[in-house]
């Protein structure tokens, strides 16, 4: 990595590409995803919450039951984060699930557990009547119908004031 790399402004493909010249070839590099959404009723496009018999946390107890995901974070009944073989589903602050990937040694093996994990959440989803908005916030409805979830965490942002910040930069 050049010494320089915290200070690099990067203003066009150019500067990536420039980036990854000065890595060592034989430097095994890995390649990894993150990848969150939104979910609305597919009947109303009402916007999923974290609670409820057919909220975000339903589907994560279906994950866990149905398709083999193991609860690595939770608070009594409330799930946070899952896991299965290296790759995670956090929780974003409203309850929005994110695909946490594993570090991956190529594309196709990125898109293998990208593939695996979306028709985990399409069918799913589908239990509940879900369809999933394939963005990182909720475009269809404002911050005041998309409460925080009960995590401790979220629960001090909400005392700091900066709720819509936080989800608006998750």
């Amino acid at each position: 990595m050049p010494d320089d790399a915290q200070q690099t402004v990067v203003r066009s493909i150019d500067d990536i590409a420039a980036y990854y010249r000065h890595e060592d070839p034989d430097q095994q590099l890995l390649v990894g995803i993150e990848w969150e959404r939104s979910g609305v009723r597919r009947d109303s496009l009402e916007p999923i919450t974290y609670l409820g018999d057919d909220g975000y946390l339903a589907v994560y107890h279906k994950l866990v039951e149905e398709v083999g995901w193991e609860a690595l974070a939770k608070e009594q009944e409330y799930l946070y984060e899952l896991q299965r073989g290296a790759t995670k589903i956090t929780t974003e602050a409203d309850g929005r699930p994110e695909l946490s990937g594993s570090p991956q040694e190529s594309l196709h093996d990125l898109a293998r557990e990208m593939r695996l994990h979306n028709n985990d959440i399409i069918e799913i989803g589908n239990v509940f009547g879900i369809a999933w908005l394939p963005v990182c916030w909720q475009p269809l409805h404002g911050d005041d119908r998309l409460p925080f979830v009960t995590k401790d965490r979220y629960k001090i942002y909400a005392q700091m004031g900066i709720e819509s910040q936080i989800k608006r930069n998750n």
